[in-house]
């Protein structure tokens, strides 16, 4: 199993298992990173839908009779009795969230209200950590068929001008619940992780501070934003204008 297999069979069924899936997640790091992350979002998206439905609900009278119960003029409405202690149906799961965060905001009018910006680059940091070992100075770039690929993958069709800083290396990775294009480009100055983020628009520029990392993310025309990440402010400086130049979001 390769790579490209690998995501796709994660992203495809991520509690699947299997022997080859298991032996390519152990010898690489870079997808071993990807399953953890697609596993994480897949169980939040568990939790979130794992919604009891309250009693409150099912005693409601319905329309025209007693509750849970039809009248002889509602024949076609189902009883609720019979489901009390059933797990809620998705749309029902997704009215009872919204539901909750409207009371908390209205309970709570005083809460701040959360940074987009900062919660983007908290992801990207969290993100970032294990595939620093692919930001390393290289000569020689990916084969353009893996670059198209990667570009095509989740994003609606990002492009890169030809003018574009050498890739040496790109990869689908899972931001914000998204597949994005995670790339290295080589600058005059080293070596940078760029992630294209096609849909997640900021306002400004946004600092990405890490350990040993620092970098920003940029707002790319209408379209969303790219995040260049480097081992210190001068390499990503030497290849921002480049780089923001080199992607197209509009296609």
């Amino acid at each position: 199993m390769n790579c490209n297999e690998f995501e796709q069979a994660v992203l495809a069924e991520p509690n699947a298992d299997s022997d080859a899936r298991r032996a390519h997640a152990d010898s690489c790091p870079d997808c071993n990173a990807l399953e953890r992350q697609v596993m994480r979002l897949e169980q939040r998206l568990t939790a979130a839908l794992s919604v009891i439905v309250p009693a409150s609900v099912t005693d409601a009278p319905l329309p025209g009779g007693e509750p849970g119960h039809s009248s002889p003029s509602d024949d076609n409405v189902v009883s609720l009795d019979a489901r009390r202690r059933r797990r809620a149906p998705v749309w029902l799961a997704a009215a009872a969230c919204v539901a909750l965060v409207s009371v908390l905001v209205l309970r709570q009018p005083q809460v701040e209200t959360v940074d987009y910006g900062a919660q983007l680059a908290a992801e990207i940091v969290e993100h970032i950590g294990p595939e620093l070992g692919a930001m390393v100075p290289a000569t020689v770039a990916v084969s353009q068929s893996k670059l198209g690929k990667v570009l095509a993958t989740g994003t609606g069709g990002t492009q890169l001008d030809s003018d574009a800083p050498l890739v040496s290396y790109a990869k689908s990775c899972v931001i914000n619940g998204q597949l994005v294009p995670h790339l290295v480009m080589q600058g005059e100055a080293g070596p940078v992780t760029v992630l294209l983020l096609p849909g997640e628009r900021v306002d400004g520029p946004v600092s990405i501070m890490r350990d040993g990392v620092e970098g920003v993310i940029l707002p790319v025309g209408d379209g969303g934003s790219i995040a260049i990440i480097g081992r210190d402010a001068d390499s990503v400086e030497s290849i921002q204008k480049a780089a923001l130049e080199a992607v197209d979001f509009s296609i």
